[in-house]
């Protein structure tokens, strides 16, 4: 087994990149560095209609970016892996390092921003008198716990209409069904400039096997796709790496479930309503179709379901746990997959690279350089890695 070069501090490549190079439709240089290059792709949905109507014309939810990570070396590839990040995320800065290490080792990378979540969210959301006015509204309220600046908009969103944590999973999957559709048929292209040095617009061949790395909410809806579209021809090859993701979010032992109560996630309010519908009759008709049956199958601990299904695609999942994980408990996750393939002793389930705890003071700090691996976690993210790419192959 070949050491792996990890890439550990990220931060010059994020500091290049940034929220800049994702304005759609504004073609921008790619960051070029010694062993890879950061450029990105414009795409558009064609799903706003699986939204709520007050959902359906946001601009920034429906045309975005997408971060593409190539290796230095002439194309066209024949090979990419789409990284999918958690809930609530705001930006793609605890990524770098997973996406550098996968293109230095010459695997392409696509990042792909769920609905509603990193750089589609609305532009009014970025704005501190908006976050302001809700972190108010939020901590008003009786009884509400947990309230911050970075959990306020969702937490407000998710406790009036909690039916939108799957709707807007019902976009991105059939986002994702597209995104793979083209870069499985080599259309995939790329908005760069051509500046010298720049990849060609089209980087991707025909053929081109599309594996997955789901973190957290992204590894909830990887596992849907896969379980959901066995035959599609995009993903007949798939492998996924399932990484703190798929606990149920319903289950009599409520050490099992996921608990996204959290400084970065959901305040208390909003868990408990989430909870409460997806474990309500209320729910049912939005699952009333193919893709709901698998988030059901999942959220509710339908054994059942996953015991008839799981088997035919489980030897193209790695799954992976973390032993210090308080939102998706590894107990959790093999209560949904079975014996895990790997548990590591990791960070707090948020940030599992860069802190140990998101509770403790000077949490923001820490944060903000989460671009880099923190020294106590380098041995993690070395094994993390080298068990990723082995996998993939």
């Amino acid at each position: 087994m070949a050491t792996i070069p990890l890439v550990l501090h990220a931060e010059p490549y994020y500091k290049a990149f940034r929220e800049k190079h994702l304005r759609w439709g504004i073609a921008q240089p790619p960051v070029i560095a010694e062993h890879f290059i950061w450029t990105k792709a414009d795409v558009r949905s064609r799903h706003a209609h699986v939204l709520l109507a007050e959902d359906q014309a946001e601009v920034e939810n429906n045309a975005f970016a997408l971060p593409v990570v190539l290796p230095c070396r002439p194309g066209p590839f024949r090979r990419v892996v789409v990284i999918l990040h958690g809930l609530n995320e705001s930006e793609y800065r605890k990524y770098f390092p997973w996406a550098c290490t996968l293109a230095r080792t010459g695997i392409p990378v696509v990042l792909f921003p769920i609905a509603f979540l990193v750089n589609r969210r609305p532009r009014q959301w970025h704005t501190d008198n908006e976050t302001q006015r809700r972190l108010r509204a939020r901590q008003a309220q009786a009884g509400n716990d947990v309230v911050t600046r970075y959990n306020a908009i969702l937490s407000e969103r998710l406790e009036h209409h909690p039916e939108r944590l799957f709707l807007g999973g019902r976009q991105s999957y059939f986002d994702l069904l597209d995104l793979a559709a083209s870069l499985h048929n080599g259309t995939f292209a790329l908005d760069t400039r051509e500046d010298e040095g720049a990849p060609t617009r089209h980087p991707f061949a025909a053929g081109t096997r599309v594996d997955w790395l789901g973190f957290s909410i992204g590894g909830y809806l990887t596992l849907g796709l896969l379980l959901g579209e066995p035959e599609h021809p995009a993903l007949a090859d798939s492998r996924a790496i399932i990484f703190a993701a798929a606990a149920p979010f319903v289950h009599a032992d409520r050490t099992l479930i996921a608990n996204p109560l959290s400084p970065f996630i959901l305040d208390e309010r909003a868990t408990e309503r989430v909870r409460a519908f997806y474990r309500s009759p209320d729910a049912d008709a939005l699952w009333d179709n193919p893709e709901g049956q698998w988030c059901r199958a999942v959220f509710r601990a339908e054994q059942q379901t996953l015991a008839a299904a799981l088997p035919r695609i489980r030897s193209r999942l790695l799954t992976i746990g973390n032993t210090s994980d308080t939102v998706v408990p590894a107990a959790g996750m093999e209560t949904t997959l079975g014996r895990l393939d790997c548990l590591l002793e990791l960070g707090a389930h948020e940030y599992p690279f860069s802190l140990a705890d998101v509770w403790q003071a000077g949490v923001t700090r820490s944060v903000a350089k989460s671009y880099n691996v923190h020294p106590a976690y380098e041995a993690g993210f070395r094994r993390f890695m080298q068990m990723v790419i082995d996998f993939l192959g």
